[in-house]
């Protein structure tokens, strides 16, 4: 079973605080997705500024086998821009939880759920696929997410997203959770933070339940603990899976591209104190004889630990 990669480091990895990416530099990192076969690639959100479209626009001009998707809000005006800049589709986030749903937005379940519908109704009658996000659907009512899927898949929607926005799974929950929404007629992909360090856990369990996409970013960056990394959902999938079932997990990914990647190219990030920009460089490792795993973690250990020290010598009164 081929498992697909959406990646979104362009959109939830920019999250990260700190980080702020330059249309020159997204263009870099979207090349290189592309490269190692990524199957969509979250460009950003075209709503955001007139910057985020400019940038989107330079990453659907270039002709990626990948497909290029917008994050958006149920609103039209997020679908227009969308449009505008011309991508293949658009990840739409529709709130599910009552914690959501009463203070974020102050509507009712079935408010938000008449919404969605008719955004996607009009985000298909404009040719874009469409990937439905049910934002901390892990602290929803499982009936209403049901139902939202539902009556969202009833009116276009190409694929469904649980997401658990706030980290709470555990894998055993994980598992049950996705597995719940296979049997609606359309793809289910999976999203996971990382607050108790279990995204990639969590994303290999929903696989397992029957997931055939996961959301991810390159060393698991994002907002708060960040998401699940793809390069260590993909060598899990391509290595621990492989012979170990007759229902081998595998990825479309061009591994060996990935590990070129990783062993010639070192991705560092480092911030100015007082700085809100962050400047990404890319440096040859001609040397570099690690695995393509050691050096996912090292880097992973490196990332961790510049964001801490970061943190504790931006903000002298956090101690």
């Amino acid at each position: 079973m081929k498992i697909e990669v959406l990646d979104t480091t362009l959109r939830d990895g920019e999250q990260t605080p700190g980080i702020s990416l330059t249309k020159n530099k997204k263009l870099r990192i979207a090349t290189k997705l592309d490269e190692i076969g990524v199957n969509s690639i979250e460009a950003g959100s075209a709503i955001t500024s007139s910057g985020e479209r400019e940038a989107i626009k330079e990453i659907t001009s270039q002709g990626f086998n990948a497909e290029i998707v917008s994050f958006a809000r149920t609103l039209k005006k997020d679908i227009d821009f969308c449009i505008e800049c011309d991508v293949d589709g658009v990840n739409i986030v529709v709130p599910t939880s009552d914690l959501h749903l009463k203070y974020k937005l102050k509507k009712t379940q079935e408010e938000m759920l008449n919404q969605a519908v008719d955004v996607i109704e009009y985000t298909k009658d404009h040719g874009l696929n469409v990937e439905i996000l049910a934002e901390d659907s892990t602290r929803a009512d499982i009936n209403y997410l049901n139902d939202l899927f539902k009556a969202t898949i009833e009116a276009g929607a190409d694929r469904i997203c649980p997401c658990d926005t706030v980290g709470l799974l555990t894998p055993l929950k994980s598992f049950n959770f996705y597995k719940e929404f296979t049997n609606l007629g359309v793809p289910v992909s999976v999203h996971c933070h990382n607050d108790f360090g279990l995204a990639v856990a969590n994303t290999l369990s929903a696989i397992d339940g029957g997931a055939t996409r996961f959301h991810g970013t390159i060393n698991g960056i994002g907002e708060r603990a960040g998401n699940a990394a793809i390069e260590e959902v993909i060598l899990g999938l391509d290595t621990l899976y492989t012979n170990h079932s007759s229902n081998e997990k595998k990825t479309q990914f061009n591994i060996h591209v990935l590990n070129r990647w990783w062993r010639g190219w070192t991705w560092r990030v480092s911030w100015g104190r007082d700085s809100s920009m962050a400047t990404t460089a890319y440096s040859r490792g001609g040397r570099a004889t690690a695995t393509v795993h050691g050096l996912v973690l090292l880097s992973q250990g490196l990332w961790g630990f510049s964001v801490w020290l970061n943190f504790c010598c931006s903000y002298p009164g956090h101690q």
